[in-house]
This record gives structure tokens, sequence and C-alpha cells, in this order.
């Protein structure tokens, strides 16, 4: 009876789970490797806790037999793991036993074994479930290869939270996952992916349709120096946040196989900064070129370049470095009379009435270099043999009142090579920030002889390889003149590193006289000048200034000189001479800052479109005085020349030159120059020239060769002192 009883005892402590017996789960042994997990455990929504004789522990792909490490339950809420093996990324998966059911219960999350790896923390416990707390989550992955062929997609692993599965061989992916919140990212060698975030999975739930991108762009390695880029990015004027499967990246000169960097989305921080994104661009090299390129379902190239520098940063959280792609849009201020603009987009409709049409009332002609059309109000449209903008082509454009003109299109990759000719090219500034005409102009510079801007202009000789002139830097939106020696390609550097400091006009500080150029001009002159006051060579010093003037005076104001020193050559004034019409008289003026006095002489030139008077070898000289003529004892010449014109024929005709001998002395002569400024002849006064008031020229030069037809200048001097300048048309 009593042996019944405790039988019966027995069953009934069985069936109650109190005598259960718990499964004999015990490590491998001879392992080299191990790693830690921190987890929490769930059995059908109820928490899994170290209670009685809970066991929990992990699994090789050996199964039971395979037992990989038994967890240590921690009454805050965790249970701690070391789990050993010889062979990094096996599977590793869970068994739970539960003493109350008596039941070993299968997990359904896995991890990749990996040595010397923790996954979760006291904080934050990986999460290991069993039942039906499980959600799913289905997805694919995408394979973007712009310079590649494609992969198996059976090589990508796909993360969620720790977890990670292989796509099949159509890239589609499972996860069957706890409750909670997961960011999903994909990784394979030579492709790099955005992570798909915050996918919000409850119990029982199958989310499906994620799609993570990965694109053939990759990082280089092995680099010394890095620059830091925050950048805002723009497509066709919209502003471009990160979605997960757009991607932003930065190139150097070897392109695809020369990633420097893949940009990171800083998300917004109200009320310091919008979002913005991120780039650590690396390198070995100062002044590699870096261009940027955006992805989202195609590829778009950035306008913009850089260049590399190390430890450079561009762009701040609250004032980002400007990206755009696709369709921008370029804003003239145009002015009354001419503008000497060009386009860095290749507008929407490239029609004259499309772009145009916003101004209309305005405009009146535009023309590049062999083309021009007339805009006519009545008719509503153009009349002319220019129809359409083309790309890489300066325009002037002539206003008949001020306006704003606004024009969308797709921008111009800076690096597009411009086609130049042999002597003049009209041509576009392409890249959308300034720099120096050295910088710019790079590509050509065996061949480059003068360039142009509205205002400005500069030669560059070479040897010495320098530039002289009044322009040095190059401004998006303005059209340019190139003189060329020979043919060649142009083709803008990406060079950004010319500070805001470079882009001051030299002569900000000359503000005693407040001589101002005149705009709206359509030619321009080159006038080399060595200049003299009271015989002692007038230069730099102090504000001097050196201006040339119109018809109208001061308020005429044709050019602003800039002093130049090439290397090895003496210093002289530089003017870039603007204006509408040929053949009007131009005057010099200089203002000398010690004694804060204009001076004029009486030196006058005649202004002619792409001219150049004077060269740096041999400036055309002029000369001021702070007494009247009159006062040096020299009085008025009353100099005149005739015939003027004067036809020069093979009977050497002479042209007379007549002065009063009062007004010259034994230390007098007579220089003839052409329009260049070039001295072609000199003419020695004698006794005898004196006493008659008088001399000719045969129209020869000093080599005894007739001079070409042309404007000439003739110069009445004594010793330093220019007496009188005369105009002289000779005809052939």
């Amino acid at each position: 009876m009593k042996t019944k009883i405790i039988l019966v005892i027995a069953a009934t402590l069985v069936a109650a789970g109190i005598w259960a017996s718990p499964p004999d789960w015990q490590p491998i042994q001879g392992t080299q490797y191990s790693m830690v997990l921190i987890a929490s455990a769930s059995i059908d929504d109820v928490e899994f806790t170290g209670d009685g004789a809970n066991m929990f522990a992990a699994f090789g792909p050996g199964g039971e037999s395979d037992c990989r490490g038994l967890a240590t339950w921690y009454s805050n809420g965790f249970w701690y793991f070391t789990i050993v093996g010889n062979e990094n990324d096996q599977t590793i998966e869970f068994k739970m036993y539960n003493e109350s059911t008596d039941e070993i219960v299968e997990c359904a999350q896995t991890i990749n074994f990996e040595n010397n790896s923790i996954i979760g923390s006291p904080a934050e416990p990986f999460q290991i479930t069993s039942g039906s707390s499980n959600g799913t989550i289905n997805g694919s992955v995408n394979l973007i290869n712009t310079h590649s062929e494609a992969i198996d997609p059976t090589t990508v692993t796909v993360y969620a939270n720790g977890f990670s599965t292989h796509p099949n061989s159509s890239g589609n992916f499972s996860f069957t996952l706890p409750a909670g919140n997961y960011n999903l990212s994909a990784t394979v060698v030579g492709y790099s992916s955005n992570p798909v975030e915050n996918i919000a999975l409850t119990n029982g739930q199958v989310v499906d349709n994620i799609e993570i991108n990965l694109i053939d762009w990759e990082k280089i390695n092995g680099t010394q120096y890095s620059l830091t880029v925050m950048a805002e990015l723009s497509m066709n004027g919209e502003i471009i946040e990160n979605n997960s499967s757009n991607f932003l990246a930065a190139f150097g000169p070897n392109g695809y196989d020369d990633c420097r960097a893949i940009a990171t989305w800083e998300p917004a921080n109200p009320p310091y900064w919008e979002g913005y994104w991120f780039m650590t661009i690396v390198g070995n090299t100062n002044g590699d070129e870096i261009n940027f390129i955006y992805y989202d379902e195609e590829e778009n190239n950035c306008a913009e370049v850089i260049n590399f520098a190390d430890n450079a940063v561009f762009g701040s959280p609250t004032t980002p470095f400007q990206l755009s792609a696709g369709f921008i849009d370029q804003t003239f201020n145009l002015t009354e009379d001419w503008n000497w603009i060009s386009f860095y987009l290749i507008p929407e409709n490239n029609s004259l009435n499309s772009i145009f049409s916003s101004v209309s009332e305005n405009i009146y002609q535009i023309k590049n270099q062999t083309q021009s059309a007339t805009y006519y109000p009545n008719l509503n449209s153009w009349v002319g043999d220019l129809n359409y903008i083309s790309p890489g082509e300066a325009y002037l454009v002539n206003m008949i009142n001020s306006d704003i003109l606004t024009v969308t299109g797709e921008a111009i990759d800076p690096s597009t090579p411009i086609s130049l000719d042999d002597s003049w090219n009209w041509i576009a500034y392409y890249p959308q920030y300034s720099q120096s005409v050295n910088n710019a102009f790079s590509s050509i510079l065996d061949n480059i002889l003068q360039v142009k801007s509205q205002s400005q202009s500069a030669f560059y000789y070479n040897p010495p390889g320098s530039w002289v002139g009044d322009l040095d830097i190059l401004h998006p939106n303005s059209g340019y003149k190139i003189k060329m020696n020979a043919a060649d390609e142009l083709v803008y550097s990406g060079s950004r590193n010319i500070a805001s400091d470079l882009d001051i006009e030299k002569n900000q500080n000359r503000d005693v006289p407040n001589w101002e150029l005149i705009s709206g001009t359509e030619y321009s002159m080159i006038v080399m000048i060595q200049a003299y006051l009271d015989n002692i060579e007038f230069d730099n010093s102090g504000n001097n200034m050196v201006g040339i003037f119109g018809p109208g005076g001061e308020t005429d104001c044709r050019g602003i000189a800039v002093w130049q020193e090439p290397t090895g050559i003496d210093g002289f004034w530089y003017i870039t001479v603007v204006g509408n019409v040929n053949d009007e008289d131009l005057t010099i003026k200089i203002y000398d800052s010690e004694s804060d006095q204009i001076y004029e002489n009486s030196e006058i030139l005649t202004f002619e479109d792409n001219t150049t008077i004077g060269t740096i070898q041999d400036p055309f000289v002029t000369n001021f005085f702070t007494t009247n003529v009159s006062e040096n004892s020299l009085p008025e010449p009353n100099f005149q020349l005739f015939p003027n014109p004067f036809i020069l024929s093979n009977s050497r005709n002479n042209l007379n030159l007549k002065f009063s001998p009062k007004s010259v002395d034994d230390n007098s002569f007579i220089e003839i120059y052409n329009i260049k400024g070039q001295k072609v002849r000199v003419l020695d006064l004698q006794e005898s020239n004196i006493s008659a008031g008088s001399i000719i020229w045969d129209g020869y030069n000093s080599n005894n060769n007739p001079v070409s037809s042309g404007v000439y200048f003739i110069r009445l001097q004594s010793g330093e002192k220019v007496i009188s300048t005369k105009r002289c048309m000779i005809i052939k």
C-alpha cells in the first residue's frame, strides 16, 4: 500500500515539473576562439528567466551534440553567453529548456560566429524569442552596376540588428524576428549600401517589399590624407535628402576605381541646422581634382569640382557646401546696353524665344562670334541668323533697359572640352565658381596669347610664363574672348584653391579720385603706358592712378590702369580701354597722390577695337608736368600735319609736319608710332628744320620700308617732354 502511494506522488510531481529532467547540454572542448552574447529571451511573449532549472544554450551546425555555450542568468534581466568555436562565420542557433513544461524550445534567431566579437549589452540585450511573438521581414537586394559586371546576389550578407542571412539567387531574403524596431543593411566586397532604418515589427506581423540598394562604389584604401565636406545637394533646383535608395560619392581623377568618399546623411537638428551630407574624402596627393556623383535611379554628375587639400573643410552644418545636379537656375543681372555673358548650363529649350522671353520688353540684340539676331516687339519674334544658344560660346546681349534674366537647364560638366581656333574665340566659362586665369587656362598655356572680359584683359607671355594685365579672376555668368597663337582644346581646371581675398580688384583702395568705368560697352583695346611726371617715372607709389577718358571727360572713364612688373621687365601701367565707337579721341589723366592733383597732357589716342598700343618691352611713353607749357618756356606749338589722310604711293609723296619754331629747341625731335604703340620712325630736327618750322616724312619706317595703311601718331617732343601729338591716317 505504501509503495503505491509513493508512485502516485512521484507521478504527480513529474507531471507538475518538480522532478523534471533538464537536458545534458555540455559545450564542446578543444576550441580556440570565443565570442560574447548578452541576450534577453521570451517564449510566447513571456519573459524567459533563469528561474529553477531553466537552461539556455547555443549550438553550432552539429545540433545538440555541437553545444557551443551555456548561458548564465543575471538577475538584472539578461543571459550571458561565452560561445566557443574554431571557425568564423558558422551559424549559431539557440534552444531554451523550460522547466515548467519540461520542454526544449527552438528559437527563431541565429547569429554568425565571429571570434572576439560582442553582441548585445546589459542595457540593450540581443532579443531571442520563440513562439507566436515573432514577425517576418521580407525583402530583396538590388545590385546597381555603374562600371562593373553583376555579381551573384547569394554572396551578399543582409543584417538586421545583428541577425544575418543571405538572399537567394533572385536577390530575395527573409527574416523571422521578435517584435521591435530594425535597421537593415547589406554588405559585399566592391559595393556600398545605405541602411533601411526604423522598420517596426509587431507580434506575428509580416513586413514585405523592403529593398536594399547596393552600388558598385567602394572607397579606396591605403590613403594618408583627408578632407571634410558637409554639403547640401540640389537636383533640378530641389534640395535632396537621403532616402536609403540614393547615393552621393566623391571620386578622384581615375574615375570609378578612385572612389574617395561615400556620403552619409546627417539628419536635421532644429533649430541649429537642416540635414546635410557628410563626407570624409581621402587621398595621397594634394591638388587632385575631386568630382561628385549623385545616384537616384540614374547617375547625375554634380557641377561642382574641388581640389584635394589635406585637412581642408568645405562647408559646415549651418552653411553647407553647395552641390547641384540635374536642372539648375542661372541668373543674369543685365544692365542697359551691352553685356558679355555665357551659360554654364544647357537650357531646357535653347531657342532665343524661350530663353529671353522674360526680358522681351527690354532686350534689343544678341550676337555670338559669327551670328546675331535682333528682337522686334511688334513682330513678337527674333530676326537674324542666330536662333539657338549653344554650349561653349560667349554672347553679347544689348539691352534697352536693365533687367534680370533667369534660365533653367542642366549643368554642364566644367571639364567639358571647348575647341579653340587659331586667333580669336568667343568662349563660355563653365565652372560655377571663380578662379584665377592661370588655373582656368592651365590646359592651353602653351598656346594662349590674350584673354578679355567686358572690361578687363590680360596677356600671357611665355617665356617667362606669366600673365600681364588687369584680368586676374574669371567669374561665372561672364563671357570671354581668347586669342590663340595656335589651335588647342580648353578644359577648365577644377581648382578651387583661390581664397576670396584673391578676388579683389587691384584698384579697390584707389578711391581718390572717384573714377568709374562706364558700363554697357561692346569693344575694347589695350594700352601699355610708361608715364613720367616732371621727367620722373610715375609708378604705383601711394594711391597713384592712371586713367583714360573719352570725349565726355571724367564722367566718360574708359579705363583705369593697373601697375605691372613682369619678371625681368621694368614696371608699366596696363589699361583695358572700353568703348562702343571706333575712332573716338581718348585722353590720358594721372592722379598724383603725393600732391593730391590730377594732371593731363596733350596726348591724343584713338579708340580702335582689338588693338594694342605699346608692349611690355616697349610701352607707350607719355609725359606730364606740374607746370603749364607756357611756364616752361615752350609755347603752344601750333603743330599741323598735311595732307591728312596721307596717300602713300610709289612716287614717295611727303607728309608735311608744321610747327612753331618757338615751341622747339635743340633737344627736339619727332617720333612716329603705329596704332599698336610701336615706334616706326624718329625724325631729328636740324637747325634748318627748326628755323623753317617744318619737316617732311616720306611714309617709310626706320628700315626704309613703306608703312602699312592705318592710324599713326606723330609726336613732337623736346627731351622727355611731349609738346604735342597728332593723329594721321595713311592710305595706300
